[in-house]
């Protein structure tokens, strides 16, 4: 059995950091590089989100074409072995017309999967949940409990890959890096909350909205997730605020089970994950719930054995 797995990494390159462990095995192949978006405004139009709320727009199977290639590479896997298993992401599937993936699937005689990594009813997620209506995938994954139970997923928590990373010399009590998404205004109140029990906080704000900024924090600095990683690993904790709408669980927790640090979060959700432990994962409702206490008591996290790598989702797809 083989794997065809679409990353989108040329435009997405995190969807190739997180399958990094499996990037090296013979009976997978990973394709990063997707049909480039035409500059066309009738091919914008057809392709809008919120023109193609519940069914796909008619004539977007004019642009086939762009999938040529593709269909080139899928007869080549096939000669190698004939049981294929082509997998996409949310992100990267919205590139191929629902028409070819069904033609591809009835054509060769593969199977399609498809795993959520945005919840569905997300932004980012708008097409790929049209997708999952009118494409017949044999394996729909969400790592999103509620999705499982709303549009009928099979729940598959994460993959992840641990990096191999080298912290910075310079450390932090305090880890915090992300885009403002309607969050900024609490994250500068732990800020504040945090230097003023004496910690040493680095903390970023990306494409900050509104005027302002808090003395201390970093603003308009954009980091790629290599450096987050390192910046995590040389902090004692990571925090992770989720915006007022978020249900799912971000790579935060991932990284503080991966790299054994503490976790400090306002989404509830963590709860329900396999490896929560109070002493390591505090949640509060306020910057206040942050205490000394939590920040300088010692852990020892679970030993972390490869449990989140999509060497599992491989195994899985291997059974479906």
């Amino acid at each position: 059995m083989r794997y065809l797995i679409f990353t989108g990494g040329d435009k997405n390159p995190l969807f190739d950091i997180l399958f990094r462990d499996i990037e090296s095995r013979e009976d997978v192949v990973m394709l990063s590089q997707l049909p480039a978006l035409p500059s066309d405004p009738v091919y914008k139009f057809f392709h809008a989100r919120t023109f193609n709320k519940k069914n796909p727009a008619p004539f977007r199977s004019f642009w086939d074409k762009l999938s040529t290639d593709f269909e080139k590479r899928i007869k080549e896997e096939k000669e190698k072995d004939s049981a294929l298993w082509l997998v996409f992401n949310n992100f990267s599937v919205s590139f191929f017309e629902p028409s070819v993936l069904n033609k591809w699937k009835k054509k060769y005689g593969i199977k399609l999967c498809i795993y959520f990594l945005d919840r569905a009813d997300s932004y980012y997620a708008a097409e790929a949940k049209l997708y999952a209506g009118c494409v017949d995938f044999d394996a729909v994954y969400t790592y999103h409990r509620p999705d499982e139970k709303n549009y009928g997923f099979k729940y598959f928590d994460t993959y992840y890959s641990k990096l191999d990373v080298q912290p910075p010399a310079e450390e932090s009590d305090v880890f915090f890096w992300g885009s403002d998404g309607d969050r900024r205004g609490v994250v500068e109140e732990i800020y504040r909350h945090v230097t003023g029990l004496g910690y040493k906080a680095d903390f970023g704000i990306c494409y900050p909205l509104g005027e302002g900024r808090q003395e201390g924090i970093i603003y308009d600095k954009e980091l790629t997730y290599e450096q987050i990683v390192e910046k995590s690993a040389a902090s004692k904790v990571i925090l992770d605020v989720v915006r007022p709408d978020s249900l799912g669980v971000s790579l935060r927790y991932f990284e503080a089970v991966v790299y054994g640090k503490k976790l400090i979060t306002n989404n509830p959700l963590v709860k329900e994950m396999r490896f929560f432990d109070p002493s390591q994962m505090l949640i509060i409702n306020k910057p206040e719930d942050i205490s000394r206490e939590f920040i300088e008591s010692g852990i020892t996290p679970d030993q972390y054995a490869g449990e989140f790598s999509p060497v599992h989702l491989i195994e899985t797809l291997r059974k479906a």
